[in-house]
């Protein structure tokens, strides 16, 4: 068996890699399991993992997740992968067409294209409504938002600069937050709602959106469903 994930959305096509993995795992937990990246790719490992076999004639795992920046990739798997008795799973970013010709031919493809979405049409108000704390506003925009296909991305990056003026408000004078990067006009308007936080909510925020992301861009997490949860629960 082998599975093949492609595309430049790389944080679902490693989700469903990782998913795919567990699900191996979870039918035979004695699985055995080989991992190479870029970084640890030999070929000589490779090539010999591709082909053991247990004790027992159970089939073993191998992951091979973005070897392709090896400059041995692509006559490794042109000469090795076909034959394999194992379970295979790969994972590439941009093959080129005559590996790509090679996957399809020997495996099943999972594509995973980059969508480029809509952008918000106008992230202020979702930033003034989470400004002045109007939860119901921030809501409808967030819905709108998503209907006119904006990326979450982009919401998320919204939510973070909103609240990072309101706390820069909260704890600086105009001096320091001018320097910090505030305009004079930001500073005015996010002032008086700066006051509408206690000292530590803001802080809790910042750090909350900030694991919201990082948990997202490494699998672990949909930042789309971060965000809807970060909005119910504002």
């Amino acid at each position: 068996m082998i599975d093949i994930f492609i595309g430049e959305d790389t944080q679902s096509a490693r989700k469903a890699l990782r998913k795919a993995v567990d699900a191996t795992i979870s039918d035979d937990p004695s699985v055995g399991v080989s991992r190479f990246s870029d970084v640890s790719f030999d070929p000589m490992a490779a090539r010999e993992a591709i082909f053991a076999q247990n004790l027992f004639g159970e089939k073993n795992m191998i992951v091979f997740d973005g070897i392709s920046g090896s400059k041995e990739a692509e006559s490794f798997y042109s000469e090795e992968i076909a034959a394999t008795p194992n379970h295979l799973f790969i994972r590439e970013t941009a093959p080129n067409k005559d590996m790509l010709k090679l996957f399809q031919k020997v495996g099943t493809v999972h594509d995973f294209p980059l969508i480029k979405k809509a952008k918000i049409e106008n992230n202020f108000v979702i930033a003034d409504a989470i400004a002045a704390r109007d939860k119901k506003t921030a809501w409808v925009e967030f819905v709108r938002a998503k209907s006119r296909g904006a990326a979450a991305e982009e919401i998320h990056g919204t939510i973070f600069w909103a609240t990072k003026l309101l706390y820069l408000c909260a704890h600086c004078d105009k001096d320091e937050a001018i320097k910090a990067g505030v305009s004079p006009y930001n500073y005015q308007r996010y002032l008086t709602n700066s006051k509408k936080y206690l000292g530590h909510e803001l802080e809790d925020r910042l750090r909350e959106l900030k694991d919201m992301y990082h948990k997202a861009h490494h699998g672990e997490g949909d930042l789309d469903t971060l965000l809807e949860q970060y909005f119910l629960n504002a």
